[in-house]
């Protein structure tokens, strides 16, 4: 047994030990108290971050299911739009997913080809149904899509259920993956078959003839060139040939336009059938038609061929009651000898027509165009154009051939009458450059020099006194011209005296152009003091109540009835007639062209007023006139008796 101080002692250990175990173990729990503290913390600020995730999570999710409820909204709106687009749509849809090998065929698309799906499914795997002749492009067109990423955009024909084939605008569009793979390919089918029928319809109308269904001038100048081009490079020959049809206006003004259209009908049915394939006819315009021979050998080919143009139409057209007979002149031009190119050798073929032309009272007609003549056109084309330098450089000159009144034998009256010395040419002979002047319609310009030299000339010969008239040629187009009697005016006006003067000879053919023109000018002539004169009468369309109605003054007897006048016995009693019906009608007659006293002695009989000629005088400058005129020379000598008419010169 212990005793009490150990015990004590003891006790005081144990209470000791116990103590620091408290202490510890309070000082663990304040610890762990602390621990649990931060981690209580802790868990809360997680639970709280966690709330504010979800409720933010949430918000996603709510705006996200709003998004997606808003979307399916636009998407079957989309759709929806999309479906009734199909349905209003024009054009057929097809797709092709290659990943999911399947075909998509809009109900368009099935309509318009009449295919069931099935059968649409092994057209479009094998291109059966594309024509012949469009698959080669179509594969082109679609391979270039696919491997150059080209645009796939064709138009070619479709065979559809029905059996007949319609044309379509086919266009496509494929989609790629991201290692460069194809996807899948969609497109559409556009039906423009009746675009291109009227496409068909609008070019045939402008390339060919509307009555005549043959090419017509725009479509032939496009197929000549190229068969230039191919003559050229195959080295080759052609035969350009230009076709008229000989009186064909006679035709429409006796029997109407219907008669002519079913005349031009006949020649163009006639051209095309007795040429070859190969050859090229059009109708130019009006009765002009134009044919290209290829593949010639010979001339005796040429020949052979036009001839059987030629015979194709000797048999008439029954028309109505009336029998129509085409008679035709040809022209041909060859290439390359007459030209390299399309307007050569039309223009040397119109040259060889007019050629042909020249014999048509023997018929239809063909004329090959010839070296000479294409030079001599070349040259005629070099005067127009100097005769335009002659006039602004005014190198024309006027000389004068004086009229020996038969009744008193003075010489009271000359023509005036234009000359051209070329500068380099020399002479050049009004026969030559006057018709090449109203060819190219310079002869308006000419005239209105000619008006302002003469009516000078004029007043410095009325000076002398013994002139009373002085005369001015002026061609048919000039005289019925706005500008004639402006410009006749207007000189008239420098020389007030010079009116009562002058005289304007006039051609018969203003008698055809127009005549009711022609009496309105003829009547302002006269009012202005001024005669007129018809020269050449009786050469064309001469009619002496064409006289009456044009109030002409004066009637020139063409030379070519002079001429024979003391050997033909006809040609005196047609002369001596004309001369007794137009004094009769109170017009003063001239006869140009005496060269004999034989002659001269004819017209003195038949009271003939006024004669000119080469047997007197040959015409004369100015100065010699003026010279002539002063010496008031009389031929009494040829004057058998003396002539009274009320109307002198």
């Amino acid at each position: 047994m212990l005793d009490v101080p150990v015990e004590i002692k003891l006790l005081h250990r144990r209470v000791a030990r116990e103590r620091s175990a408290r202490k510890e173990a309070e000082e663990i729990l304040n610890q762990k108290s602390l621990q649990l503290y931060n981690v209580n913390k802790a868990l809360q600020r997680s639970n709280q971050a966690l709330d504010q995730r979800v409720r933010e999570r949430t918000l996603e999710l709510e705006k996200a299911k709003i998004y997606a409820e808003q979307q399916a909204a636009v998407n079957k709106k989309t759709k929806e739009r999309f479906q009734l687009a199909m349905l209003a749509s024009t054009v057929g849809i097809w797709e092709k997913n290659i990943a999911e090998n399947s075909w998509y065929f809009s109900a368009r698309l099935m309509n318009f080809l009449g295919y069931a799906t099935t059968e649409l499914i092994n057209k479009f795997e094998n291109l059966s149904f594309i024509h012949p002749e469009d698959v080669k492009k179509l594969k082109k067109a679609l391979f270039g899509h696919i491997q150059h990423h080209q645009v796939f955009d064709v138009e070619c024909r479709v065979l559809t259920k029905s059996g007949a084939y319609k044309w379509f605008w086919i266009v496509g569009q494929a989609e790629w993956g991201t290692k460069g793979e194809l996807v899948r390919i969609a497109g559409s089918f556009s039906d423009i078959d009746e675009r291109i029928e009227t496409a068909k319809l609008i070019h045939k109308m402008a390339h060919f003839d509307h009555l005549t269904q043959v090419p017509n001038r725009g479509l032939f100048n496009k197929e000549l060139d190229e068969l230039l081009v191919t003559a050229k490079q195959q080295g080759s020959s052609l035969a350009v040939l230009l076709i008229d049809l000989n009186d064909f206006k006679s035709i429409n003004d006796s029997l109407g336009h219907s008669a002519g259209d079913a005349l031009l009908l006949h020649v163009a049915a006639q051209l095309k059938n007795n040429i070859h394939q190969h050859d090229l006819i059009a109708r130019l315009g009006g009765d002009e038609f134009a044919i290209v021979l290829s593949h010639l050998n010979s001339n005796a080919e040429l020949s052979s061929s036009c001839e059987k143009l030629i015979k194709g139409l000797k048999k008439p057209l029954k028309y109505n009651n009336s029998s129509l007979l085409a008679k035709i002149s040809i022209g041909v031009a060859l290439y390359p000898e007459h030209g390299l190119d399309r307007g050569e050798l039309l223009c040397n073929a119109d040259l060889a027509m007019y050629q042909a032309k020249k014999s048509k009272f023997k018929g239809s007609g063909f004329y090959v165009c010839q070296t000479q003549l294409i030079e001599r056109q070349a040259m005629r084309c070099k005067i127009a154009k100097d005769i335009y330098t002659a006039i602004k450089n005014r190198q024309f000159y006027m000389l004068f051939q004086p009229f020996v009144e038969l009744s008193t034998g003075r010489l009271n009256m000359a023509e005036s009458l234009v000359r051209w010395k070329h500068p380099v040419m020399g002479e050049i002979s009004p026969v030559d450059f006057i018709p090449i002047a109203e060819e190219s319609g310079l002869i308006i310009e000419l005239g209105e020099l000619i008006i302002e030299m003469v009516i000078a000339m004029t007043a410095e010969l009325i000076d002398t006194g013994a002139l009373k008239r002085l005369s001015i040629n002026i061609s048919a187009v000039h005289f019925l011209a706005p500008s004639f009697l402006v410009v006749l005016k207007e000189n008239l006006a420098k020389y007030p005296n010079v009116a009562q003067s002058l005289c304007i000879e006039i051609t018969e053919s203003v008698l055809i152009d127009n005549v009711e023109l022609a009496r309105s000018v003829i009547k302002e002539l006269h009012n202005l003091g001024l005669i007129v004169s018809l020269d050449d009468f009786g050469t064309g369309y001469s009619s002496l109540s064409y006289l009456q109605l044009l109030s002409v003054d004066v009637i020139k007897l063409d030379r070519t009835f002079i001429a024979d006048l003391d050997l033909n016995n006809e040609r005196r009693i047609i002369t001596k007639a004309i001369v007794e019906l137009a004094h009769s009608l109170n017009l003063s007659v001239v006869a140009e062209g005496v060269e004999n006293s034989r002659q001269l002695d004819y017209l003195i009989e038949y009271q003939c007023n006024y004669i000119q000629g080469n047997y007197f005088y040959k015409p004369m400058a100015v100065d010699e006139l003026a010279t002539v005129l002063a010496d008031c020379q009389f031929i009494a000598s040829w004057i058998k008796e003396p002539i009274t008419l009320e109307k002198q010169l």
